[in-house]
């Protein structure tokens, strides 16, 4: 069990889930389920961090633990919202994404064929407000799960306790006698980016607080820096600070407070994906050196000068869809994370041509082509259908004859390899013959077997990854307009590079 000292105040530090709280006055939104409001709900999180949630109490029969057939649309199951309070009436939750899982039930008795059950309560998200609190919001901090990265936090806080102790006997002892019994502490552990209109602090949690296996984070806004983001700025600030750390944050809940720092709503969530801990447990791969002490304040400088940018380039970009993919590529295994992270380029790419329409990304526009090669299509279509007469079934034949002519339509457009090189051009990214290398890797990996590469290939893969890896990074940073030194992850030992310096052989 961890250790947490006097000065720390727990609301203040991590989000609090207390391990004997108890959910009931029921009240069921989507009537899904036809339960009483006298059951009871429990939750906590489970060794991966996700919520797990019961739901006990007596029910008429097994039949009121199923969803009601007619609210439940298509294949999908339906999900039921449930409100609900604390036993003294101080807290009132609100769980979404509720499907009733699992359950154990016994009949009450003989004369009685009521069932007293307990069952698990699948749950998305869970909103946890304080009812007799100041409801003026004025912070807000939201918790991250996310990889262990080496870095400096350049600020400092202090947290301290101060108690008065005393103890008099009458006739002896003075009246102004006591002692001061005091508990206090400091750490570097928070970076401020400041701009014009979302200032806010990232702030490493204590150890004391969230799961061992992961470097615990929160993001936090305040009124008092001019106003708080909105949901979809703060995610936008989230992406990019996980970008520049080198690792993903996992989004896992948040804590709004009033101007007593008393909180007013909690917010869990389940952090994304599978397999949290081993996600939490890979290196950081920042893209720039944000670890040495040569460069202090780094991740300020950095943030500051690549975040307004990213606000003004992340829609027509879809740099948060790019970021995903990238993600989800660093947590795929050999073989299938170069196709994903060419397709976050070849995705980027497309929008960046689609940002300068004067570069034409086709040779002929495409329905321009299409009209003047339309007979020619009627006649192919033809001879193709006559060629494929001994294929069966029609909708065989029919789908190869569409796959030919969208081969033989689309032929004015130009290729991928050749978007990439007009991408590069466009934001003037000199690129070498190893980035030239790990582009043309990614073909090899989607269309081949891993039993047909050798050791030597696959090594090499393994080399040409990280290669592909420091391009993604170079890409994203000159899109921002980055023009510091970048980190070559291909080169042994890590180097430093200039941004326009490509990976040299």
């Amino acid at each position: 069990m961890k250790k947490r000292y006097d000065h720390f105040q727990n609301h203040l530090e991590w989000e609090i889930i207390e391990p004997d709280q108890e959910i009931t006055n029921l009240s069921f939104e989507n009537d899904l389920y036809n339960l009483g409001k006298d059951c009871l709900i429990k939750f906590s999180r489970n060794n991966q961090y996700k919520l797990v949630a019961s739901i006990s109490g007596i029910a008429n029969s097994p039949k009121d633990l199923e969803p009601n057939i007619k609210r439940v649309k298509g294949t999908f199951v339906s999900k039921e919202i449930i409100t609900g309070y604390s036993r003294d009436g101080l807290f009132k939750f609100k769980l979404y994404d509720i499907v009733i899982g699992s359950y154990k039930s016994n009949i009450i008795s003989i004369d009685d064929q009521s069932i007293k059950f307990q069952a698990e309560l699948i749950v998305g998200r869970i909103e946890k407000s304080f009812e007799n609190s100041d409801r003026q919001a004025e912070k807000i901090q939201e918790w991250y799960l996310s990889g262990n990265t080496d870095i400096h936090f350049t600020r400092s806080t202090s947290r301290s306790l101060d108690k008065s102790y005393k103890r008099l006997r009458d006739g002896i002892d003075r009246e102004d006698r006591f002692t001061l019994v005091k508990s206090s502490g400091s750490s570097r552990d928070h970076f401020l980016i400041k701009s014009s209109d979302s200032s806010f602090i990232i702030a490493k949690v204590p150890p004391e607080y969230g799961p061992e296996w992961s470097f615990n984070l929160s993001l936090e806004y305040r009124q008092s820096f001019g106003s708080i983001p909105e949901k979809e700025q703060r995610e936008a600030i989230s992406e990019l600070v996980g970008f520049v750390f080198g690792n993903q944050l996992l989004r896992i809940g948040k804590t709004t407070y009033n101007g007593s720092s008393d909180p007013i709503l909690q917010e869990y969530r389940n952090p994304w994906g599978d397999n949290v801990v081993s996600k939490c447990q890979r290196p950081g791969m920042p893209p720039v050196d944000i670890s040495n002490y040569h460069n202090w304040g780094m991740v300020e400088i950095l943030l500051n000068e690549l975040l307004p940018q990213y606000f003004n380039l992340r829609k027509s970009l879809r740099l948060k869809d790019t970021l995903w993919k990238y993600w989800i590529a660093r947590y795929s295994s050999l073989g299938t994370n170069l196709p994903i992270l060419s397709s976050a380029v070849e995705t980027l790419a497309d929008q960046v041509l689609k940002a300068h329409p004067e570069v034409k990304h086709y040779y002929i526009e495409y329905h321009k082509f299409n009209e003047l090669i339309s007979e020619d299509i009627v006649s192919i279509k033809n001879k193709l259908e006559d060629n494929l007469n001994d294929v069966t079934p029609q909708e065989k034949r029919d789908f190869l004859v569409q796959k030919i002519l969208k081969k033989i339509m689309d032929a004015s457009q130009r290729g991928s390899n050749e978007k990439l090189k007009m991408m590069f051009e466009l934001i003037e990214l000199p690129i070498g013959k190893i980035e030239a290398k790990a582009i043309d890797a990614r073909n090899k990996m989607a269309h081949s077997s891993l039993g047909d590469v050798s050791e030597e290939e696959i090594k090499d893969t393994i080399r040409l990854t990280r290669a592909y890896e420091t391009l993604f990074h170079r890409i994203i940073l000159k899109i921002l307009g980055y023009k510091g030194n970048y980190i070559d992850y291909y080169t042994l030992g890590h180097p430093n590079r200039n941004i326009d310096e490509p990976i040299p052989e």
